[in-house]
Order: structure tokens, then sequence, then C-alpha cells
């Protein structure tokens, strides 16, 4: 038990890491469908959840996280609620 805890100890920061900082929502577009980023990134944001990033504002902080291939899971850093937003890269890198 006490080998699994440390374990789950040092793998949790890896975990964190790996997600994505630094950037920013530069527009929303077509009711939420759509996410700009400063570096002129493109994400196509899951139809079930437009009404989320809808309200996404212009300098709004992002925390990216990859899911696998294009797929990633976006939070808006400035939102209290910290709902998790599924996208896809449509263009660009992060």
């Amino acid at each position: 038990m006490k080998k699994s805890l440390i374990a789950l100890a040092l793998l949790a920061p890896l975990s964190a890491s790996a997600c994505i900082t630094g950037h920013w929502v530069q527009e929303v577009s077509n009711g939420g469908g759509i996410i700009t980023l400063e570096n002129s990134a493109v994400l196509k944001v899951n139809p079930s959840q437009q009404y989320i990033t809808s309200i996404w504002l212009p300098t709004d902080e992002l925390i990216i996280c990859p899911k696998g291939g294009s797929i990633f899971s976006v939070i808006d850093k400035n939102d209290t609620g910290s709902d998790q937003v599924i996208t896809k890269l449509l263009d660009g890198g992060l």
C-alpha cells in the first residue's frame, strides 16, 4: 500500500505537466464552435459544449491537455466553474 501511494505521488506531477499553459483566446466564433488562439491555432469545440465556450472572452487564459492525436481538453483559467471542453485541433500548433 505504501509503495502504491509513493508511486501515485510521483506520477501526479508528470500528468499535470503534460498540460500546456501560456495560450489565450484570440477569438470565439461560430457560436462558440471555433476557438482561435493567440498563436493562430484553431480549435473546433465539441457541439454539446459550445454553450460553455460561447461566453469565453479574448485574452482568457487556457489550460490545454492532450487527450490523444488532435484531441485536447481545454479549461478556461478565468472561469471559476473550470468546465473541461473537448476540442479538436484544426489548424496550427500548440
